[in-house]
């Protein structure tokens, strides 16, 4: 029975040291695992970051050309008001004309 005994041992070791081996190789799946979910996590908050940035550009960018249409539309108004000042004074400036040479004319061309 000793030899049978110490062949069951053998055997058992054997399996044993299978187990072990494949414990070993299932831990370094799982690890294996274990990273790829990390990285992916990464490159979800990387994704979420850079989404994050990209609609708080959009966010901004909106903001600035609100707020550059605004004074573009401020500017057009005052080159409006400024046109119609000059209008105005170049018919002052007509009728101050007129008015010099028809004094002109009343004072025989006097001036």
């Amino acid at each position: 029975m000793s030899a049978e005994n110490s062949k069951l041992e053998q055997e058992f070791e054997s399996e044993i040291n299978k187990k072990n081996s494949h414990q070993k190789e299932v831990g370094q799946i799982i690890n294996a695992i274990n990273n790829i979910a990390l990285i992916s996590n990464n490159l979800d908050v990387q994704k979420g970051k850079k989404e994050k940035n990209v609609t708080f550009l959009n966010e901004k960018s909106d903001k600035l050309f609100e707020e550059l249409t605004k004074r573009l539309d401020e500017a057009a108004d005052q080159i409006g008001d400024l046109i119609a000042v000059q209008e105005e004074m170049d018919k002052h400036a007509l009728k101050m004309e007129k008015s010099k040479q028809e004094l002109a004319k009343t004072t025989g061309g006097a001036n």
